[in-house]
């Protein structure tokens, strides 16, 4: 998970002014012990300008595909607080890039971010259920070969 600058420092000053323990407080924040004091040390030696972020790794594999491609898109995983219900972001309303938004701007976008009824009902009449020996769900992929090297469709059990 990659933090913005504005973000660093939010947690730094929450965990300074919690009541609760360092270690406790950065549990419910969810942010490792060891990254916590890597960006209080930055702070410390350049201020908030030591909490810049570093350019991201040149070998992430999955936005290598797009890449080569041609297709200008970038995977990315939501901000940790987005569509969540319970926990320090529970009582907020948070988009996939991190930004707070109020219940009107909520409402108004979510339903570009998430699945939709009509989503999810495409999804389930995609998963037909499947019970004849040897044959496999269309949403599953047959194995190669079955447990031990037997072939996928071995009678693993015989009923007599």
């Amino acid at each position: 998970m990659r933090y913005r600058q504005s973000e660093k420092m939010e947690i730094i000053r929450l965990v300074e002014e919690s009541d609760l323990p360092v270690k406790r407080a950065l549990g419910e924040l969810d942010v490792p012990k060891s990254t916590f004091y890597r960006w209080y040390r930055q702070y410390a030696e350049s201020g908030y300008d030591g909490l810049a972020s570093q350019p991201p790794h040149a070998n992430r594999f999955w936005n290598r595909i797009p890449e080569k491609a041609g297709i200008a898109f970038r995977f990315t995983l939501p901000h940790k607080g987005f569509h969540r219900r319970i926990g320090l972001f529970g009582e907020h309303h948070v988009s996939p890039d991190g930004k707070i938004l109020s219940e009107a701007e909520w409402t108004r976008q979510h339903g570009a971010w998430l699945p939709t009824e009509e989503d999810r009902a495409y999804v389930c009449s995609l998963m037909g259920r499947v019970t004849e020996h040897g044959k496999f769900a269309n949403w599953i992929a047959p194995p190669a070969r079955g447990i031990n090297n037997q072939p996928a469709d071995f009678e693993y059990v015989r009923f007599n």
